[in-house]
């Protein structure tokens, strides 16, 4: 789109740079929060005239949420703050072979031998509790390599 100096529709704007959108002219950081509202009113007026819509709509919104919350767990706790395994020299970043997985296995302890949680309420919880230390990113096969490793461990001793 080309950028005018004109100025912006949405009152209160002070932004010089502006993009013509929808017979209105709006500044660059207002188009997308304009977009957005337009888009949420469609999709409102879609949902309600099918309640089979809705449900649809609905679980799809909450699958999309619990995909994001587990990207933002397993990012904070990967290998430099990225979505990736924290083993040394694993490359695996694919966000469905990530888990989460405890440091010291103190898992069972820490939840007090209470029934143990996982997925989106470990996550929600980890979030909730400001992510605490303690907790790292492993691939599948580097959480079933470290417990092997803990198995072997014990047998020896």
């Amino acid at each position: 789109m080309k950028l005018t100096k004109v100025k912006c529709a949405i009152r209160g704007c002070k932004n010089r740079f502006m993009q013509k959108q929808w017979n209105h002219v709006y500044c660059t950081s207002c188009t997308a929060r304009v977009q957005y509202a337009h888009q949420f009113e469609w999709e409102q007026r879609q949902i309600n005239k099918n309640p089979e819509e809705r449900r649809k709509y609905h679980r799809e919104r909450a699958r999309k949420l619990k995909i994001n919350l587990k990207k933002d767990v397993l990012s904070y706790y990967g290998k430099g703050g990225r979505l990736c395994c924290s083993w040394r020299n694993c490359k695996i970043c694919d966000l469905d072979m990530l888990s989460i997985d405890h440091v010291e296995n103190n898992g069972k302890k820490e939840e007090g031998g209470k029934n143990r949680i996982g997925g989106s309420p470990l996550y929600q919880r980890l979030k909730n509790q400001g992510f605490p230390e303690g907790f790292q990113t492993l691939c599948f096969n580097h959480q079933f390599k470290k417990e092997i490793l803990r198995r072997r461990k014990l047998h020896i001793k």
